[in-house]
């Protein structure tokens, strides 16, 4: 069965989409972050792709079929407008319409807003490519990047990696510039964060001491 390409020339893009629910479509997801449960950036995510795929397909998401993004996903903050994109389905070029669905999430449901997209909203949708394009090999991030990325993900609610700490402790300017710039609550999970993957490390690294006690005296056993 062929698909009218042509839904936003409809009337109501949910109405195409009702009557062509299996053809691509981009849904829009509006929110305040502490409307969407869970803890922590992966949880909260994980939760809003679900809850919006069991919507549409009654299932959950299906990362091979579809695309997840967030945008303004501040979960270290309550009360901050964010957005969540599903696109589903394939099209031949980014050139092709596709229908946009836009909800509110009320923190218990997703509630379909039957009117035209604000104009801002409609231009940033029109900037992200509904057709997957080929992963580049991903260029070296400068320091400045760098801080910048490790401060998105501590106010996205995100644990920094084993990278991140390497980064701040090889370059402390960067350290001092992000406990400056955040606030004591969140730089207080870094430093919480930290005192985790030093006992870690400490842990593995006993574990290995001992494991190769053991293999030395089996040796010369």
């Amino acid at each position: 069965m062929s698909h009218d390409s042509r839904a936003p020339e409809c009337e109501s893009e949910a109405a195409h989409w009702r009557e062509n629910p299996t053809a691509p479509v981009r849904i829009l997801v509006s929110t305040a972050t502490h409307l969407v449960p869970g803890d922590g950036f992966l949880e909260r995510t994980e939760f809003i792709s679900n809850a919006i795929s069991q919507h549409h397909w009654k299932r959950d998401m299906d990362w091979k079929a579809d695309r997840f993004m967030s945008y303004y996903a501040d979960f270290a903050y309550d009360n901050r407008t964010c957005y969540f994109v599903v696109d589903h389905g394939q099209v031949s070029s980014d050139d092709v319409p596709v229908p946009i669905l836009w909800y509110r999430w009320t923190g218990d449901s997703l509630v379909l807003i039957d009117e035209p997209l604000p104009s801002r909203i409609r231009r940033k949708s029109k900037e992200l490519p509904f057709t997957p394009k080929l992963d580049r090999q991903p260029r070296q991030m400068t320091a400045t990047e760098k801080r910048q990325n490790i401060r998105a993900r501590l106010r996205r609610d995100l644990k920094l990696s084993r990278g991140d700490f390497q980064f701040l402790e090889e370059n402390p300017e960067h350290s001092k510039w992000l406990e400056r710039n955040l606030e004591p609550r969140i730089w207080s999970k870094v430093k919480s964060q930290e005192a985790e993957w030093q006992r870690f490390s400490s842990v593995v690294a006993n574990s290995v001491v001992a494991n190769g006690a053991v293999n030395g005296n089996e040796e010369t056993g």
